[in-house]
């Protein structure tokens, strides 16, 4: 500005309140639970669904790391969606907390950490298959990193999963998910629910189980959201979290469609 100090346009609701709750709020009773509507910024190419400014309304559910506040998120997501007129969605879960288990003692380099995760994402598997050999992996990683791409659809990938884990970290990111799941079931909610355990869209940030959550005819997520223990340590105080975020715009295109 003309003080010459650095500002910045919101990118979202998160971090200002992580910040809020890092720095004034952390001795308050736990869970804290937020919500926020209002425009947000990213410097992006604008297209179909996405523009520099756009409306986002989501919630923050800090001070609580169980798989009872995941599912509470996941579920508020979907009864908002419902609420909105939107009806036939899918949310895909996943973990965050498996893949970076999985891929914990690789000694990677952040170049090729992020080619293999994108093959992976991608579900790639000759991409994939052609990185492991390059980066001369014991047979163990091999054989485990090639069974991520597969390891999507319904509940019974889990067991799957769990038989392809190279350590107990792993292991524990199946059993929470499994657990989150019957928390879903309780609320009559998993029958809209993918299991999708290569997808590790922004692993940097979140911790944990992260959701993104489509609608029929639209190639583009309607809202989104995840486990972010790590942030508000950033802010002196180590809280674990849980957010999501509906793209009002996005929404308003489903609905017309």
């Amino acid at each position: 500005d003309r003080d010459g100090r650095t500002l910045a346009l919101r990118a979202d609701f998160t971090i200002p309140t992580a910040r809020i709750v890092g720095t004034k709020l952390f001795d308050r009773a736990m869970p804290l639970r937020f919500y926020a509507i209002g425009p947000v910024f990213r410097y992006e190419e604008p297209q179909a669904g996405m523009r520099r400014e756009f409306t986002q309304a989501g919630i923050e559910l800090i001070g609580a790391a169980t798989a009872d506040a995941d599912a509470e998120a996941i579920a508020l997501a979907m009864t908002a969606l419902r609420a909105i007129g939107l009806t036939d969605f899918r949310f895909t879960l996943s973990n965050a907390a498996y893949l970076q288990a999985m891929m914990r003692d690789l000694g990677l380099n952040e170049a090729d950490d992020l080619a293999l995760r994108d093959a992976i994402r991608r579900k790639n598997t000759p991409a994939l298959m052609r990185l492991v050999d390059l980066f001369k992996l014991d047979a163990t990683h091999k054989q485990a990193l090639a069974q991520l791409p597969s390891l999507w659809g319904g509940g019974d990938i889990l067991e799957r999963a769990e038989r392809s884990a190279v350590n107990e970290d792993a292991r524990a990111a199946v059993e929470h998910l499994c657990n989150v799941l019957a928390r879903l079931a309780q609320f009559g909610l998993t029958d809209f629910v993918t299991l999708d355990l290569a997808e590790n869209r922004g692993m940097e940030y979140y911790t944990g189980v992260l959701f993104e959550g489509f609608v029929q005819g639209l190639g583009f997520a309607v809202a989104s959201g995840g486990r972010y223990d790590n942030l508000i340590n950033h802010f002196f105080h180590d809280i674990p979290a849980f957010c999501f975020a509906i793209g009002l715009e996005r929404f308003l295109i489903a609905l017309r469609s």
